[in-house]
């Protein structure tokens, strides 16, 4: 057994890491910050990974995590103050959120080549109603957006014991909320009954603040899309932000790559036979739920639940390779 093998090894590893990270600035001078957002289990980590295997990319993995549950999901005006969300953001932004958990992808090469990043990337999964607000007291920022079919998402939700009526319950609870931006879904969020009305509940008024947020300079695509053609569209995405393309992206996205290849590398997969996994795991009642919701929502993702069309398809779209 090799040292980094040890116990030894794993236990003193975290320690280090971190007094590291606490011992070095953040990007001093970063020329393109980036957040990827979407709910949890979205696809935003295997999106952020992606983007941060480009060079030069400092990158900190939910920053938003230590938020209490009062502040997950909350939504802020655009045109009122919050001292203390945008404190912490300006933390998040000066790379000074740095507990393991945020800096879990970053080997001791990236910790040492912080300071000198061009580019910060954070992954956020909390801050979704909060973009309107962040954009106007952050300038300049970019968001990468993500939406994920409401099957697929919520059965990881489901597998995880993850309970969707909490998350709606809390938008039900906010008043501007719910009679500013959600107020004409106000009706169908709180009529929704059940596991999986509720989930689409949930899914539909997620989907629609980012609809509603997006803007010039950010993108906002489904995870699908993504999955369909990897390689030409995580490129184009890594070129719409101003990175480059590399051979360390490629391995990543490549369904033949070494297991185990690092931190948040996870299992090899050809993305693309993710897309219709979900299809014979859900009872016909249950897509029936889904189905009328959304239909409610009247959003243009996913219609007739099928995970192939894109909101934005159009001819300068990225295609799937016919190889």
């Amino acid at each position: 057994m090799g040292f980094r093998d040890s116990s030894f090894y794993h236990s003193i590893r975290i320690p280090i890491r971190t007094a590291l990270a606490w011992s070095l600035p953040g990007p001093m001078n970063p020329k393109r910050r980036i957040a990827v957002s979407g709910t949890p289990r979205s696809g935003t980590s295997w999106l952020a990974k992606c983007i941060s295997l480009a060079d030069g990319v400092s990158f900190y993995y939910e920053p938003d995590e230590p938020f209490t549950r009062e502040c997950r999901y909350v939504y802020v005006p655009p045109d009122t103050e919050n001292d203390r969300l945008e404190r912490d953001i300006r933390r998040m932004w000066a790379g000074r959120v740095i507990g393991n958990y945020h800096i879990t992808e970053k080997g001791f090469k990236e910790l040492v080549e912080t300071p000198f990043a061009p580019t910060i990337l954070l992954k956020w999964v909390w801050l979704n109603f909060s973009l309107d607000w962040i954009a106007r007291r952050f300038p300049g920022i970019v968001v990468v957006q993500t939406v994920r079919h409401p099957i697929p998402q919520f059965l990881s939700w489901r597998g995880r014991k993850w309970p969707p009526e909490e998350a709606l319950d809390w938008l039900l609870k906010q008043p501007a909320l719910m009679e500013g931006p959600l107020a004409k879904h106000a009706d169908v969020m709180r009529r929704a009954d059940g596991f999986w009305e509720k989930a689409t509940a949930f899914w539909g008024a997620t989907a629609a603040m980012q609809l509603a947020t997006n803007r010039d300079g950010w993108i906002l695509r489904e995870h699908e899309w993504y999955c369909l053609a990897p390689e030409e569209r995580i490129g184009w995405l890594v070129r719409e932000l101003g990175l480059a393309w590399n051979d360390r992206i490629a391995e990543f996205l490549s369904p033949r790559r070494e297991q185990n290849r690092g931190p948040g590398y996870g299992e090899a997969r050809d993305p693309r036979t993710e897309v219709n996994k979900w299809r014979g795991k859900v009872k016909p009642e249950e897509v029936r739920d889904v189905e009328g919701i959304m239909k409610e929502f009247g959003l243009p993702f996913y219609p007739n639940l099928d995970p192939e069309v894109s909101w934005m398809d159009d001819a300068s779209s990225p295609v799937p390779s016919r190889t």
